[in-house]
């Protein structure tokens, strides 16, 4: 019997994870967005024609846009062609985690609006922002009363796994302790949802790895510190992981479960020697 024979008479229980990469982010492509784009009162001019026409109004300054910045006009077609390719490969979310940064949440609401399901509510869990020694500021994120009034779909009803306030008190973690966070948030929610169907997360790159760490059965204690400096260019802007459940409760990786997407010289395909690396 061939080594492909094989996988297909693997049983599965119908359980798969769909891990997902925020768009591209404004404050990468305009580092001085904030000072350019807008004036002394807040108003908000964009300047370029890949800067977002509008932003969400959020409570309290405009200065907060300036650590949990929106993605680029570019980052909503993308993220637009990913949730298009999910509709095109049969592949709908019956419930959808996303982290509580603004780049993440926006990039999942235009997934779920090109699989023509814009009502699935969205469930943001603090507890899969990405690791907070890379901020000197920690950012104010916008709140889901906010959201819910520029008209994104929030389960005001879930209860998160990590408060907002209990990550902010995480601000000395190791980067073990991230990972740990990550995935045990991540088991949390495999505990508590546990029918068959495609679950999303819209995340972060280094969110992306510590969650696929756990699916391929690898110890968070061998993560090196330099590997997280490497990790954007190895889970690019809307890059796509999918795993499937065993029926012995262990995950496998489909490597070929969506294309990828390529232009210029981007490409959203992930590195899956760095994914599946021990």
């Amino acid at each position: 019997m061939s080594k492909f024979q094989q996988l297909e008479k693997v049983k599965l229980t119908g359980r798969r994870v769909i891990l997902i990469r925020n768009a591209e982010r404004v404050d990468r492509i305009f580092p001085d967005w904030m000072n350019m784009a807008f004036d002394a009162n807040g108003k908000y001019q964009p300047y370029d024609l890949n800067q977002p026409l509008s932003l969400p109004n959020r409570t309290g300054s405009f200065h907060q846009f300036r650590y949990d910045a929106p993605i680029t006009e570019l980052g909503c077609v993308v993220s637009m062609m990913i949730g298009r390719a999910l509709k095109f490969n049969s592949q709908h979310p019956h419930k959808v985690f996303t982290s509580p940064a603004l780049r993440c949440i926006q990039s999942c609401k235009n997934i779920l609006k090109a699989t023509g399901n814009s009502e699935l509510k969205m469930c943001i869990e603090p507890a899969f922002f990405e690791w907070l020694s890379w901020y000197e500021v920690l950012p104010d994120w916008i709140s889901e009363d906010d959201l819910m009034k520029s008209n994104y779909k929030i389960d005001n009803n879930y209860k998160p796994i990590l408060s907002r306030e209990e990550i902010r008190n995480r601000r000395n973690e190791s980067h073990i302790a991230f990972y740990d966070r990550c995935i045990q948030a991540f088991k949390n929610i495999l505990e508590i949802e546990n029918k068959p169907g495609y679950m999303l997360f819209v995340v972060h790159s280094l969110t992306m790895d510590a969650i696929s760490r756990h699916l391929n059965a690898r110890k968070t204690e061998t993560i090196l510190q330099s590997d997280m400096q490497m990790i954007g260019g190895n889970y690019p802007y809307c890059s796509v992981l999918v795993y499937e459940e065993l029926a012995d409760k262990t995950w496998r990786l489909v490597p070929r479960a969506m294309p990828s997407l390529t232009y210029m010289d981007f490409t959203s395909r992930v590195n899956f020697e760095f994914v599946r690396r021990n």
